[in-house]
């Protein structure tokens, strides 16, 4: 008897992988902007794309399923830089919930898409960022795992530039100067 019911379970198992190997998801995800131009040392970064179910699928893509995203680091001139914090969605905050949810609730029939903002960058200093090229990939996979290997991934790359903070040019700076001295000149007259 247990014979038999492992042979039914095999048969079982046959036709349920035999059946669904015939749905296939067929998606993308693309930035709305691969390249933002030139932002001043103190503007923030904002990425929104568009998550395609393609027309050849034979399935809806359903992020209430197993999903993941991920952000690589920022490069500065090609090498890693730590100047900006990350994070997913508009302004939102760690960890991401009102992000989180919404994604959550995303279903696409085949020949749907649906934009959204996907991710934002901002100054890890109050001083803004150096003046340079810069890049960041991020990606989206379907399925679960430990980050994206071996997952069913896209990944998108985002370029902008920073641009230098003007220098204040000499006469300027001569002129606050003698100006922060007139005012405290006559702060101490009034004493």
């Amino acid at each position: 008897m247990p014979r038999i019911i492992k042979l039914i379970f095999a048969s079982l198992a046959t036709v349920l992988i035999c059946s669904s190997a015939h749905a296939s998801l067929d998606w993308n995800l693309t930035l709305n902007k691969s390249n933002l131009g030139t932002l001043s040392a103190t503007e923030n970064v904002y990425a929104q794309a568009t998550l395609y179910n393609l027309a050849s699928s034979t399935e809806s893509l359903d992020l209430s399923l197993p999903h993941g995203f991920g952000l690589y680091a920022v490069k500065h001139d090609g090498i890693s830089d730590y100047q900006y914090n990350e994070g997913f969605g508009h302004d939102d905050v760690f960890p991401w919930l009102d992000w989180s949810t919404a994604m959550g609730k995303i279903v696409l029939a085949p020949g749907e898409s649906k934009t959204f903002d996907f991710f934002w960058l901002w100054s890890s200093s109050p001083d803004g960022i150096e003046q340079g090229a810069y890049s960041i990939q991020a990606e989206m996979c379907l399925g679960s795992g430990f980050g994206c290997s071996g997952l069913d991934t896209r990944t998108v790359t985002l370029n902008w530039d920073v641009a230098a903070v003007p220098e204040p040019s000499a006469p300027a700076l001569l002129l606050l100067g003698v100006g922060l001295i007139v005012i405290s000149m006559r702060r101490r007259r009034a004493w």
